[in-house]
């Protein structure tokens, strides 16, 4: 192998201009044997340039990532021959020890992938190799060798049992070393020891984050060695530099504080600390393998965890610097620690301290967060207000644990108030006290306002602090207030005046051009909790609803906040009426808003910018929703729309392919002009182009097509052909695409078959070659099986003579699958085309040798069938006396959670029994989804209504065909009492072959099927004279019982 050269092709691919060839040659030698070695040594030589190295390990790891292993399904596809893997293998570690940093990176991922694909089977010498380098006193080492332990770990990260064996067997040799490696470097402070400990830090909790692995710890009850790694993470929070502690002097200085090797250390030393015990260590809310465990944690070491994080409060209180996470962390710790008596103890004597000089401090306006307002207001509302806010800060954690602690802990609430009360009257607060006073009350309002000593005064605060603080000097204390509202709006105001001024102010502050912007969007989100909250409030917004509307537009255009968007939706469902005359004003402002951001983002990985661009579809699909009483407004909406419809998939944006199918379903969901049959060309084009990836999301759009305007549809064969290739790509073209889109598709030719009924004939032999060519290849799901029977059962409901001369010589076969399968057929739509289907077949004058072998099963399998259709009908019927009842508000005052003790614990058994039973769940389950029997086995794990419950829609239900109109005249029950009293005159050895068999149960069974047949025909013809506008009562006897299975025909009732 010619390293120079391929050296060269590497530095070319740096170059833009040469880039495209190089890596077409790179492409073209890959495949050669030495060449995936030979780029492994170009890295790792030191007399190569960096940028070639950095550019061939990135090189290498792609080609190990896409070639290491062999395809099993696919054996023409390359892979890396086992001769270069086994030299890579045994280079790897060696490799990221001796590696500069920027390079071991790189490689440790790659170690981590081999790691999943071969060890330990293949790579047996992995430990071994870093074994060595961990024993070895030369410390230039280890930090190459725990970053391939750390890679190891990680693939072991999430895998419980068994799937962790292999990783306990390495690490009950490797724990020790790292240990004592640990051990000697704790004294260091050094930035490259202090990167070492960080390492080992993080393969620990890697090691331990998911699955705590006991037996590696010591012996039970004892657990020496789990002492000994706390002792060390102890050492690493308790430990001390007045130089990484200073104060920082700008945003510049506090990055460099964060980013120090110091605090970083730190940080996985307390999520270490705050992990053991929020999974294992607290008694109540672990599962039954930790039981034991969680109790030996909380009396071991409880106080000298809550001693050493109140160390670092303490750092805080002292007004010096503390990492973010780190402080994060420890007040998550004091959080879960307040709910057990045995570590409350240890909080109690310092509670109020921290409610004082911690968690007051933390709540106020900082001068971190006025650089923030001033240089980016549209930052700090992202990162402060609704629900994009930092909900991991530590403001957000002090929070959490201010409500915990006065939720939980007897005396602390009255302490918190006076507190608040104090800062709030005292003259000389400042104004940022005073916003952590007014911060700290809404951190606490869900308590206050379920006791009656605190909510029945919250006009008179209102009043007393609130309404002035929305006229404050300090935008900041403005903007408080109005979120200190939204906390307050689930408020029974005493006095409508106040409820009055609240929004009052709210809608001042959104409406005024002077206003800051954060002020003006917090306003906004309180108005959306007073409309949510108080319905008496409607009529009171209603007189500005269009301004604020418009206002909140030119907010959303200026921030690009989700959160807003959640605004608009709520103002749009509540003022229907009033959104009305703006509707068209209020889509043009979202599509242009939408296009600015597609304008201003080059590439659309601003996962910011996508969520809030996908609110801005979501908005606009909500305003037309709610005008689709309205016809002539979404007339006019629909070219706004299409604008941004048509950009998306012209554009081929496929972040946003599913928000755009659901607009176009929802501008088709009642008539479809000509510009939306436009758009269906360009539906196809995208299917073309882009594959079917977004085939399931399309599917309610082209079922729209086909239904809505059928004739419309048919008049341009284009377009039938167009949807019939689509089901072509999807069940025999694409081999990637999925049974659940291939379900899809065979249910959309279902559609097609009852929708076109008579109209289609000359495709259909064609559809149905696809339903069955799926049948014969396997099949993972029943659904997916169920639905290609579901095909031909609907042909030969809709054709019988044209479906057999399709499936000739397979009907044998597809009929004893059909005869075994009918407990799969689920809901109400599948099991009436199984009856419906079944009646065809059964009076057909060609009746196949299988239905003839199965007679006795075809009976039982329709009794079966009806009596899922009986227990569907019940559970729609009350499904739709529910949604027609109107609920009723509930005016009881919510429960109010006592506070504890000091020596209660407060143990969730509801969350731990949970957990034992996911647990159980997970444990009994290999794999993460079961999978069914393939279609050529027998399907006794199939059962009939499992996965579903009584009356529950199957997902493919929501596609409506003719036969699930309510006003269809198809009624299965009395078909099928038509075609078996039929079958009794006409055939009557057939009739006795289907009925000799059946027990005492099943003729009861069919009694009552016929029973429910005369009683909905009877409805039928009642409800048809109901619509000629009169009724006649006619006295008439339903008979009781026939006779089945005699040999007789029996005596069928008479009117």
């Amino acid at each position: 192998m010619d390293m120079r050269k391929m050296a060269e092709l590497l530095r070319a691919t740096i170059d833009p201009n040469q880039r495209a060839a190089a890596e077409e040659q790179l492409k073209q030698i890959e495949k050669i044997i030495g060449v995936a070695p030979a780029l492994l040594q170009i890295v790792m030589s030191n007399e190569v340039e960096m940028p070639i190295r950095q550019a061939g390990v990135i090189y290498l790891k792609n080609m190990m990532f896409k070639s290491w292993s062999e395809d099993e399904e696919d054996t023409t596809r390359f892979h890396i021959h086992e001769q270069d893997r086994a030299v890579i293998r045994d280079a790897l570690v060696d490799a990221a020890v001796h590696a500069p940093t920027i390079i071991r990176s790189q490689l440790c991922e790659c170690i981590g992938y081999v790691c999943k694909q071969d060890f330990p089977t293949r790579w047996t010498s992995l430990v071994d190799k870093i074994v060595i380098y961990l024993q070895s006193p030369d410390a230039a080492g280890w930090p190459g060798a725990l970053s391939g332990l750390r890679a190891l770990v990680k693939v072991f990260e999430y895998r419980k049992g068994d799937e962790r064996v292999a990783l306990d067997e390495a690490m009950n040799l490797l724990l020790p070393l790292v240990q004592q490696i640990m051990v000697g470097l704790l004294p260091d402070h050094s930035p490259q020891a202090l990167m070492m400990q960080r390492l080992v830090l993080k393969s620990f909790y890697a090691l331990t984050q998911h699955h705590l692995p006991l037996a590696l710890l010591g012996e039970k009850g004892q657990w020496v060695r789990f002492q000994q790694w706390m002792e060390l993470v102890r050492q690493v929070l308790d430990r001390t530099n007045p130089e990484m502690e200073k104060k920082p002097v700008d945003d510049e200085d506090r990055e460099e504080l964060e980013s120090n090797e110091w605090w970083k250390t730190k940080k996985w030393a307390m999520r270490i600390l705050y992990r053991m015990f929020e999974r294992y260590g607290s008694p109540g809310g672990v599962t039954k393998e930790y039981k034991d465990f969680a109790t030996y944690y909380l009396s071991n070491f409880s106080e000298g965890a809550i001693q050493v994080v109140f160390k670092i409060m303490e750092t805080y209180r002292r007004g010096n610097f503390v990492a973010e996470k780190v402080m994060r962390d420890g007040i998550l710790y004091l959080k879960n620690a307040v709910s057990h008596a045995h570590s409350w103890k240890y909080i109690k004597p310092h509670a109020n301290t921290m409610l004082s000089d911690v968690i007051f401090p933390l709540m106020c306006h900082s001068e971190a967060d006025e650089t923030m307002w001033k240089d980016d207001p549209v930052e700090y509302i992202r990162t402060k207000y609704g629900e994009s806010l930092e909900e991991d800060s530590a403001v957000n954690c002090g929070e959490q644990l201010l409500n915990t602690m006065c939720k939980k802990r007897k005396g602390v609430l009255p302490k918190c108030i006076a507190l608040v009360t104090q800062v709030l009257n005292e003259p000389n607060s400042t104004p940022q006290q005073k916003d952590g006073a007014l911060h700290m009350v809404g951190a606490i309002a869900d308590i206050l306002l379920k006791k009656d000593a605190y909510k029945d005064a919250f006009d008179d605060v209102i009043i007393r602090f609130v309404f002035p603080s929305m006229d404050a000097p300090f935008p900041f204390i403005r903007a408080r207030a109005a979120w200190l509202m939204q906390r307050l709006s689930t408020l029974k105001f005493s006095r409508e005046e106040v409820l009055t001024e609240c929004l009052r102010l709210l809608i001042k502050a959104v409406l005024s051009k002077e206003e800051e912007l954060p002020v003006k969007v917090e306003a906004a989100f309180g108005l959306e909790a007073f409309i949510q909250d108080q319905h008496r409030t409607h009529a009171l917004i209603q007189p500005q609803i269009r301004p604020v509307t418009l206002e909140l537009l030119q907010m959303l255009r200026s921030t690009e906040n989700d959160d807003l968007t959640n605004v608009l939706q709520k103002i749009v469902c509540a003022f229907v009426e009033d959104v009305a005359q703006i509707a068209h004003e209020i889509c043009v402002h979202l599509s242009s808003t939408f296009q600015q951001i597609m304008e201003s983002t080059a590439t659309i990985d601003d996962s910011e910018k996508t969520i809030v661009a996908m609110g801005l579809l979501n908005t606009m699909e909500t305003v037309l929703v709610v005008m689709e009483e309205q016809p002539e407004v979404c007339l006019k909406l629909e070219p706004v729309l299409l604008q941004v419809v048509m950009l998306i998939l012209e554009q081929s944006i496929m972040e946003f392919y599913e928000e755009a199918f659901s607009l176009i379903a929802s501008l088709t969901e009642k008539q479809i002009s000509p510009a939306m049959w436009q758009v269906f060309g360009g539906l196809y084009r995208v299917i073309e182009r882009d594959g079917t990836d977004y085939f399931v999301e399309m599917m309610p759009t082209l079922h729209n097509y086909i239904t809505v305007d059928t004739d419309a549809f048919l008049s341009d064969e284009n377009r039938l052909i167009a949807v019939c290739s689509i089901i072509k790509k999807v069940l025999l073209d694409d081999a990637d695409v999925g049974e659940d889109a291939e379900s899809h598709a065979a249910k959309l030719i279902e559609v097609l078959i009852l929708q076109c009924r008579g109209k289609i004939q000359p495709v259909i032999p064609s559809l149905l070659q696809l339903a069955l060519e799926r049948l014969n290849r396997p099949i993972k799901t029943s659904e997916l099986r169920t639905m290609c029977l579901q095909v031909v059962v609907a042909s030969l409901y809709h054709d019988l003579s044209l479906t057999q001369s399709v499936v000739v010589s397979g009907m044998d076969a597809f009929v004893k699958q059909w005869i075994n399968d009918t407990d799969c057929f689920l809901g109400l739509h599948d099991r009436k085309i199984c009856v419906l289907g079944l009646c065809a077949l059964i009076q057909s004058p060609n009746k196949p040798m299988a239905l003839q072998e199965c007679s006795k099963e075809v009976l039982p399998s329709l009794i079966l069938l009806f009596d899922g259709l009986k227990r569907a009908y019940a559970a729609k019927a009350l499904e739709n006396a529910d949604s027609d009842s109107e609920e009723e508000e509930e005016d009881e005052e919510c429960e109010v959670e006592e506070a504890l003790s000091d020596n209660e614990d407060d143990i969730d058994e509801e969350s731990a029994e949970y957990l034992e039973t996911l647990e159980e769940k997970l444990n009994k389950s290999k794999t993460p989804f079961p999978m069914n029997a393939e279609i050529q086995g027998d399907d006794e794990d199939d059962d009939d209504d499992d996965d579903y419950s009584d009356g529950e829609e199957t997902p493919l239900e929501c596609y409506a065909t003719p036969l699930d109109d309510e006003e269809s005249n198809v009624d299965e029950y009395i078909i099928f009492k038509e075609v078996l009293i039929a079958l009794q005159q006409r055939e009557p050895e057939w009739y006795n072959l289907l009925t000799t068999n059946l027990n005492e149960d099943q003729r009861k069974s069919m009694q009552e099927i016929f029973t429910l047949a005369d009683q909905r025909k009877a409805a039928a013809q009642s409800k048809e004279i109901q619509k000629r506008g009169g009724f006649e009562f006619r006295p008439q006897a339903v008979p009781q019982t026939f006779n089945f299975g005699s040999g007789n025909v029996p005596e069928f009732g008479r009117p």
